[in-house]
């Protein structure tokens, strides 16, 4: 009996070990099939908001040439109402890559390129219009011509940078990311072209202003 007893022991022992060894084993796989579902999750969220962000960009690059050609013909009344349009879409393309998917997302390997790529895109969109659009629209607006030279100048250094940075983008493995990157570049180009070209215009309207000024002065 004393040796059935031992056996006992034993077989009840190596039972408990196979059913803490089924546990952890059964953890293990709830936990992999929640990342599996976090991961359906996330990308399908992602996957939504960059559709959502692309639609945006896609129409703010529209607006922006809307924009050079209302400032290219003095019309500083309806640049005003596209700059306010253009400003209000940046704001929401930049809330929407700052969002917790995309932050989560710009951790992961292989798409945290691509993640950071139109992160940085948003950012840029958002800067220009704070720093370049509305300045210039506004100053066009004034008639002032000192203020008007002093934001296009001010305007051409952060285009300047803004160039900088999309340069400085790694490659996409997505065609639409770069695509996008690229049509940013083309925009940014043109807005430097007219903020240079506003610069100088005004600064030399401004110097003859000036000159007149003095020489009926004089």
């Amino acid at each position: 009996m004393a040796k059935f007893k031992e056996y006992s022991d034993y077989g009840s022992y190596g039972g408990e070990e196979h059913t803490a060894g089924a546990a952890i084993g059964g953890f293990f796989l709830v936990a992999f099939l929640l990342l599996v579902v976090a991961a359906v999750v996330i990308g399908f969220e992602l996957f939504r908001e960059a559709t959502a962000v692309k639609e945006e960009a896609t129409d703010t690059l529209a607006q922006i040439s809307v924009l050079k050609d209302e400032l290219g013909s003095g019309d500083f009344q309806s640049a005003t109402t596209t700059a306010a349009w253009i400003s209000e879409q940046a704001d929401s393309m930049r809330e929407d890559t700052d969002g917790w998917v995309w932050q989560v997302c710009a951790r992961l390997p292989i798409i945290k390129d691509d993640v950071e790529n139109v992160r940085t895109l948003t950012s840029v969109f958002d800067r220009l219009s704070d720093n370049v659009i509305d300045p210039v629209v506004q100053a066009g607006a004034s008639g002032d011509a000192t203020a008007l030279a002093t934001a296009a100048t001010d305007a051409n250094e952060q285009v300047t940078q803004a160039q900088a940075e999309l340069s400085a983008l790694p490659p996409s493995h997505f065609s639409e990311i770069g695509n996008a990157v690229y049509r940013a570049q083309e925009a940014l180009d043109e807005v430097a072209a007219y903020t240079s070209s506003t610069a100088n215009a005004a600064q030399a309207a401004q110097a003859a202003t000036d000159a007149a000024a003095a020489a009926n002065a004089g």
